[in-house]
C-alpha cells in the first residue's frame, strides 16, 4: 500500500473481497484507508447538513435544521477522534441549475453569506474534533463544479478547498463519489436514492459502508460465508425535513446522524440517535438546539 502522512494509506483494491468487475464502475478504484490507532476510537459521522442562508434585513441569518444545531452539541460532550462530513455540507441553492432561473427565490442570498455560515460550523468542529477531520464531497458540492463549468472566469478564484479553507484548517477532503475506510467501515456519500438503496450499496462495495444523500435511515445485512457483520446503512440527514422545493410533500427524511466506537482492530458499534423536532437523548441527557440539557 502506498503511505500517505498523518496515518493515512492508499486501499489496494486486491485487498477488498471478490466483486463483479460491473460493480467497480460505479465507485473510485481506490479508497483512502485510516488505520483505527486506538480501542475505543470515537468517530462522529455529520450527514448532508445542506447550510444555507436568508436574508435578515441588511445582514443574514442561518436558515439550517435544529437538529444541526444539536449535533454539534452533542459533538462538543463527545469530542470524537475523527469527524466526517459524508458530503452535502452546504446546499449551494443560489448558484443551483434548478433555481438557474428563479430570481425572485434567489434575490438578497449572496453565496459569500452561505460561505460565512459554513465556515462557522467548521469552526466549532475545528474546536471539539481531537483528531482526523475528513470532507468526502456530495452532489450539492459538484454544483459549484458546474456552475464554474458555465462561468470559467472564476476558476482559482472560488472553490470549496479555497473558500472554506480546508488545507488550513488540515481537513482531508475527497471528490464526490470516493471513499473512506476506517477500520472495517466504509464512508461515503452515496450514489443511489432506490427503494432498496441500503441493500444495492453493499452489494456494490461489499463490506460495511455508512452514507449520507437518501436523507433517509435504512440498513441491510449482506449475507456472507465468514458470519460476520456486513451492513449497508443510510445514516439519516442534519437538514429541514420540509424544504421549500419538495411543496409538503410527505417523504422519509430523518434527522440523524452517526456515533461509532472503534476496536483497534477495526471491529466498532456504532449508533444513529434519531432527532425529533430538533431534540433527542443519549447518555442520560438531553440534547437540543440551544445547548440545554435536562436529566444529568
Amino acid at each position: 500500500m502506498k503511505k500517505l502522512k498523518d496515518g493515512y494509506e492508499l486501499y489496494d483494491p486486491k485487498d477488498m473481497p471478490k466483486i463483479p468487475q460491473s460493480s467497480l464502475k460505479n465507485y473510485s478504484s481506490k479508497m483512502c484507508k485510516f488505520a483505527v490507532p486506538h480501542d475505543g476510537f470515537r468517530v462522529l459521522v455529520l450527514p448532508d447538513p445542506h447550510l444555507k442562508t436568508k436574508p435578515n434585513g441588511k445582514n443574514w441569518e442561518a436558515d439550517v435544521s435544529p437538529s444541526l444545531w444539536a449535533a454539534l452539541n452533542f459533538g462538543e460532550d463527545f469530542k470524537p477522534d475523527m469527524t466526517i462530513i459524508p458530503g452535502d455540507l452546504m446546499e449551494l441553492e443560489v448558484i443551483s441549475f434548478f433555481g438557474k432561473n428563479n430570481l425572485r427565490a434567489k434575490e438578497n442570498q449572496r453565496l459569500s453569506n452561505d460561505f460565512e455560515l459554513a465556515n462557522q460550523i467548521l469552526n466549532w468542529i475545528d474546536k471539539f474534533t481531537k483528531g482526523e477531520k475528513v470532507y468526502l464531497f456530495g452532489n450539492h458540492e459538484s454544483r459549484l463544479t458546474h456552475y464554474l463549468n458555465e462561468n470559467p472566469e472564476l476558476i482559482g478564484t472560488l472553490s470549496i478547498e479555497k473558500n472554506l479553507h480546508l488545507k488550513e484548517r488540515k481537513w482531508k477532503f475527497f471528490e464526490e463519489g470516493k471513499v473512506m475506510k476506517v477500520g472495517h467501515a466504509c464512508f461515503t456519500h452515496g450514489w443511489y436514492w432506490n427503494l432498496h438503496h441500503s441493500k444495492k450499496h453493499v452489494s456494490e462495495i461489499g463490506e460495511n459502508v455508512f452514507y449520507g444523500h437518501t436523507h433517509d435511515l435504512q440498513s441491510f445485512s449482506k449475507p456472507n460465508p465468514a458470519q460476520r457483520p456486513i451492513i449497508g446503512q443510510s445514516l439519516g440527514c442534519l437538514c429541514d425535513l420540509n424544504p421549500a422545493w419538495l411543496r409538503n410533500k410527505p417523504n422519509k427524511w430523518i434527522n440523524s446522524f452517526g456515533i461509532f466506537y472503534f476496536s483497534k482492530n477495526g471491529d466498532f458499534t456504532y449508533y444513529t440517535p434519531v432527532i425529533i423536532n430538533g431534540c433527542f437523548w443519549w447518555g442520560g441527557k438531553y440534547y437540543t438546539p440551544n445547548g440545554r440539557r435536562k436529566g444529568d
